[in-house]
């Protein structure tokens, strides 16, 4: 894994190098994402964590159509390299989108505790913007399983572990596939 991305640093544009880079997803792990998504060729996807747009180049090495942001000022000269029309910066909390414009979402929230509390605070926002019956996969620290589960449940969801993904100094990450009960038609009695 040798991609490069440009982040600013100092007022310094410079190049990281290789996905143990800070905030940069392997590319197999964009991968098993994209695996467990299942995204078909007419979904329209979000990643709002990009990072260093480990999942961004993977749905376009899949000519996937997706949108990327991040909060982080500094990740936007990477990002834009990628592709200027698809990224932004924003704050996964109210993200300048439509509602109910993607069929899924796929991304890696920061895993620091010092992040916990704005990624919970963001997941109702990424529901605004799904399709009703939109999925979401999420791989998170596993000491957030338990909090993503009961907002996600208490919306209705579905919530699944679909694996789990091994990290350095012992940290597992499980893969949360998330999915919402497609709407019933009314029965009018």
């Amino acid at each position: 894994d040798k991609r490069g991305f440009e982040g600013k640093q100092h007022g310094t544009t410079r190049l990281a190098v290789g996905h143990r880079s800070h905030r940069a997803l392997s590319i197999l792990d964009a991968r098993y994402l994209l695996n467990i998504a299942d995204p078909k060729p007419t979904d329209r996807i979000l990643d709002p964590f990009a990072g260093y747009g480990g999942i961004v180049r993977e749905t376009k090495r899949r000519k996937l159509d997706v949108v990327a942001s991040d909060i982080d000022k500094s990740l936007s000269p990477g990002l834009a390299g990628l592709d200027p029309t698809i990224a932004s910066v924003a704050d996964a909390r109210d993200l300048p989108l439509p509602r109910e414009h993607f069929d899924l979402i796929i991304t890696e929230p920061p895993f620091r505790s010092v992040y916990r509390q704005a990624v919970l605070a963001s997941l109702p926002e990424l529901r605004r913007v799904l399709k009703p019956d939109g999925r979401i996969v999420l791989l998170i620290a596993m000491d957030m399983c338990e909090a993503v589960q009961s907002i996600f449940e208490r919306m209705n969801a579905t919530v699944e572990i679909a694996g789990v993904i091994p990290r350095g100094g012992g940290l597992k990450c499980p893969a949360l596939h998330i999915s919402f009960p497609r709407h019933q038609p009314s029965t009018g009695s």
